[in-house]
C-alpha cells in the first residue's frame, strides 16, 4: 500500500498579501532608516567640520587679539617715552629761553654802556678839539695847554680802550645771543602743515 502523503497545506492568499505587505513595509522602513542615518551622518560630519572651523577661527581671533594687545602695549610704551622726551625738550626750550633772556639783558646793558662811553668819547674829542684850538690861539699859554692836551689824549686813549672793550663785549654777547636763538629754534617742535 502506498502511503498517501498529506498534501502540503495551501497558504491562503490573504496571508501571502500580508506577508508581502510586511516585507514592503520593512523594506521601506529600512530605506527610510538608511536615508535618515545617511542624513544624520552627513549632518554630524558637517557639524564637526563647522566646529573645527569655529575652533580654528577662535584660535585665529585669539592670536589676533593677543597680537593687538602686544602692539597696544608697545604703542603705549612708545607714547609714554615720547611724552617723557617731549617734556625734557620743553624743559630744554624753557632753559634756553631763560638763558636767552639773560643774554638779551646783558647785551642791552652792554649797548647802554657803549652808548655812554661813546658819548664820553665824543665829549672828550670835543674837549680835545677845544683845547687844541685854544692852544693855537694862545701861544703864551702853550706849556699849560700842551699839558691839557696831553692829559686829554690820555683820557681819550683810556676812553677809546674802554669803548673798544665794550664793543668786544657786545660782539661776544651778540654771538652768544645768536647761538642761543639758533639752539631755541632747533629745540622747538616743528609745526605740522
Amino acid at each position: 500500500m502506498l502511503d498517501n502523503p498529506t498534501p502540503p497545506e495551501k497558504k491562503s492568499p490573504a496571508s501571502t498579501v500580508i506577508l508581502g505587505l510586511i516585507c514592503v513595509v520593512l523594506a521601506i522602513a529600512a530605506i527610510v532608516f538608511w536615508n535618515k542615518s545617511k542624513q544624520a551622518h552627513a549632518q554630524l560630519t558637517q557639524t564637526q567640520t563647522q566646529l573645527t572651523q569655529a575652533k580654528d577661527e577662535t584660535a585665529t581671533v585669539q592670536k589676533e587679539l593677543d597680537d593687538t594687545k602686544a602692539a597696544s602695549a608697545k604703542l603705549q610704551k612708545d607714547l609714554d617715552a615720547s611724552k617723557a622726551q617731549a617734556a625734557q625738550l620743553q624743559k630744554q626750550v624753557q632753559d634756553s629761553q631763560n638763558s636767552l633772556s639773560q643774554l638779551q639783558q646783558d647785551a642791552d646793558a652792554g649797548k647802554a654802556r657803549a652808548t655812554d662811553l661813546q658819548k664820553q668819547l665824543d665829549e672828550a674829542k670835543s674837549s680835545l678839539t677845544n683845547v687844541t684850538n685854544e692852544s693855537e690861539q694862545a701861544k703864551t699859554n702853550a706849556a699849560n695847554l700842551e699839558k691839557k692836551v696831553s692829559d686829554g689824549q690820555v683820557a681819550l686813549n683810556q676812553l677809546q680802550k674802554q669803548f673798544d672793550d665794550a664793543k668786544a663785549q657786545i660782539a661776544d654777547l651778540q654771538s652768544k645771543l645768536d647761538a642761543a636763538l639758533a639752539q631755541v629754534a632747533q629745540l622747538q617742535p616743528k609745526k605740522k602743515r
